[in-house]
């Protein structure tokens, strides 16, 4: 392909015959259903998708395959089915008794035959700090037998605080192991769906590896809609192949320039509703789309930005959005023991944070706009004055509850300075 630029005209009807494909499919399915996914239907959160695979590796899950999926795990992760047998079924949210601290939980207790799995499942939250010390400690101590502690997560993303990442260095590969959803674990439910016998499973599996990019933050296609794609590029390679690649090479560019358009103005709805009082600060554009960015915060003048209510990625490419209550701990944030109780109370939404040194309370956005980076979100963000509402409403909300506490601290520890000009 030489550098010419591309004619509009094939860009053009690249859109408009692929539109008009996806309409006629979309007619089919009325009775077809080929957009039908279980998981994407109902998006499951953090406890019902380990309830789910807590039931895949239990020999006496509902899945009625005997321990069909748990030996699939086990070659997964490197770990010999001859060598470790079945022991007590799988649970959730095991309390760890045997560590210093005895309140948190393992998400998914995998108990064996001499040898104990824990698995951290992390598809959306953040890290406790301190948790790779705890769950260890305690698969360690519980059984006094051999363990090993998995970190399930997005894109196989590394441990967040230096203590978690020390103490996982100190156990080494044979007792703490980082795996993907896109990696090992949608190669086992692979795996799973060779070995499944039963046609009703098969299915749920199926629709559970069709979920998987929506797990690793990269949104969900059908298999139809790709096909749809593929089928129409090659009719005509010569225009269709050169127009194809350089709508994948735009797409960074589109979610950059959608997001940037709607932060603009959410800051423009923020500045008439809170006033000279508050400072509004954005993230540079070109740090748009990288991770643990606050891409846009407030904080009251008066607060000196020791602590704010900010927007944040928890991922790179705009996924994993989160609302949160933040404190520049190093810049001499002030301790407001009642804070958390009562974003808990007036939201309903715990955070478990566990004393964290940067965030008072924070909480992941509705499912629906958790991430910016699929088609779905940024057609809500670029159409939808719903959006906009929803982002305005919950930053009043949070100023609602925090204001007068944050106040109140600043005040009793005689610390209240001048606005910033």
């Amino acid at each position: 392909m030489n550098e010419q630029l591309l004619p509009a005209k094939h860009v053009e009807r690249l859109f408009h015959d692929l539109a008009f494909r996806f309409e006629t499919v979309a007619e089919l399915d009325l009775h077809l259903a080929s957009h039908f996914n279980v998981f994407r239907s109902f998006s499951p959160d953090e406890p019902t998708l380990s309830d789910i695979i807590r039931d895949l590796l239990d020999p006496e899950g509902t899945h009625g395959q005997g321990d069909r999926f748990l030996i699939a795990f086990l070659q997964e992760i490197g770990l010999s089915p001859l060598r470790l047998r079945w022991g007590s079924r799988p649970r959730c949210e095991e309390l760890t008794a045997y560590a210093d601290r005895p309140q948190r939980r393992i998400d998914i207790f995998l108990p064996l035959e001499g040898f104990t799995i824990g698995i951290e499942n992390k598809p959306r939250a953040r890290d406790q700090p301190g948790f790779v010390k705890d769950y260890s400690d305690h698969l360690r101590r519980r059984s006094g037998a051999e363990f090993l502690l998995i970190f399930l997560t997005k894109q196989g993303r590394e441990l967040e605080s230096k203590e978690d990442k020390d103490t996982a260095a100190s156990l080494g590969k044979n007792r703490f192991l980082t795996i993907s959803y896109g990696g090992q674990f949608k190669s086992w439910l692979v795996a799973c769906l060779r070995d499944c016998q039963v046609e009703k499973v098969r299915a749920f599996l199926r629709d559970f590896i069709d979920y998987v990019p929506v797990l690793e933050g990269s949104g969900m296609v059908s298999k139809e809609d790709v096909a749809l794609v593929v089928n129409y590029v090659r009719k005509s390679p010569t225009d269709n192949l050169r127009v194809a690649y350089t709508v994948r090479q735009s797409w960074s560019e589109v979610v950059h320039d959608i997001v940037a358009n709607f932060l603009g103005s959410l800051e423009d709805r923020l500045r008439q509703q809170l006033g000279d009082e508050w400072e509004i600060l954005t993230v540079e554009s070109e740090e748009l789309l990288v991770r643990y960015k606050k891409v846009l915060s407030v904080s009251k003048r008066t607060w000196n930005r020791r602590h704010g209510i900010s927007l944040e990625f928890e991922r790179s490419e705009c996924a994993g959005l989160t609302f949160g209550l933040y404190k520049e701990h190093d810049a001499g944030a002030l301790p407001t023991p009642d804070l958390y109780d009562a974003m808990v109370k007036e939201t309903g939404a715990p955070c478990h944070l566990e004393n964290s040194p940067h965030w008072e309370w924070w909480v992941p956005v509705d499912r629906v706009y958790q991430d910016w980076n699929v088609p779905e979100a940024l057609e809500r963000l670029a159409c939808s004055p719903e959006a906009l509402n929803y982002f305005a409403n919950w930053f009043l909300r949070m100023k609602k509850i925090a204001e007068p506490l944050i106040d109140s601290a600043i005040i009793e520890h005689g610390q209240l300075l001048k606005p910033k000009g």
